[in-house]
């Protein structure tokens, strides 16, 4: 079969000319995927002789060939990842698995919740979060306690999606002792919670400072992310035929898209 072996890929990583090999080797599809995975199991020596490689690059651009194949071929990578559930103990593989929908690949990430590392739960969490898995609904409050900072600043984000006035006295310790990105996000949290709930908001908070814009709209693309500085007029999501603009200088505080709606809410400066 024509096309570069997933031995030459891997050599190519993280070195310059790596970018055509990537192409090429993800054109041979299903069976590109099939060999690269049992590679990762099975990694080739290494090869002698050859020019220095970018570590971090290397680890970047195995992520995005593995992801552009699951993406791809989304049943294969399943059955395959099955077959060797091994491979979930790999950065790489539990990324891929964010990026492909189902039960499958959602189960995956809900027990990847407990892996000894950070950057696992983290991974996990943020893609569950971005499938709007309500499952996870219920494990926030502790992974709020999480001891990786990323971590606990992700479920702040999903309990200002699903927390209950419950949650309040949780969010309240960021509040305290958090640093200052996580304290912000929890009196964010805070104010939307206890805006759903009718609640009046604890003492301890400043007062109200968030607002929400919405539009109904279909294949929106978001320009913006959580915690990005905007400013008065800047376009924070555009469709066919419109663009939401925000209303005053702040920072994106939460951002909700489905079901033909998209809503950002901004934190004024």
């Amino acid at each position: 079969m024509g096309g570069p072996s997933s031995t030459t890929l891997l050599h190519a990583l993280g070195r310059s000319g790596s970018r055509s090999v990537i192409d090429a080797f993800c054109a041979r599809g299903g069976q590109a995927l099939r060999e690269l995975l049992d590679a990762l199991v099975h990694p080739p020596p290494r090869l002698e002789g050859a020019e220095p490689v970018n570590g971090r690059a290397v680890y970047e651009e195995e992520e995005e060939c593995i992801s552009r194949l699951a993406v791809a071929h989304p049943e294969l990578f399943v059955q395959l990842v099955q077959e060797q559930p091994g491979l979930l103990d790999l950065f790489t593989v539990v990324s891929a698995a964010g990026r492909v929908p189902g039960a499958e690949t959602t189960e995956w990430l809900l027990r990847a919740l407990t892996h000894r590392r950070g950057t696992y739960r983290w991974l996990a969490l943020s893609a569950l979060l971005e499938r709007n898995e309500r499952r996870v609904a219920p494990k926030l409050r502790s992974l709020l306690k999480d001891r990786d900072g990323l971590v606990a600043f992700k479920a702040i984000e999903g309990l200002c999606r699903w927390g209950s006035p419950d949650d309040v006295p949780a969010l309240l310790e960021p509040v305290r002792v958090g640093p200052i990105g996580a304290r912000e996000a929890a009196l964010d949290a805070i104010e939307t919670i206890c805006g759903r709930s009718g609640d009046a908001l604890p003492v301890e908070h400043p007062g109200p400072r968030l607002e929400t814009v919405e539009a109904e709209a279909s294949d929106v693309e978001i320009p913006v992310m959580v915690a990005s500085q905007v400013t008065e007029g800047m376009v924070l999501a555009t469709w066919d035929g419109g663009v939401l603009p925000a209303p005053f200088e702040g920072i994106v505080s939460a951002i909700e898209y489905g079901r033909g709606t998209v809503r950002i809410t901004l934190r004024r400066a």
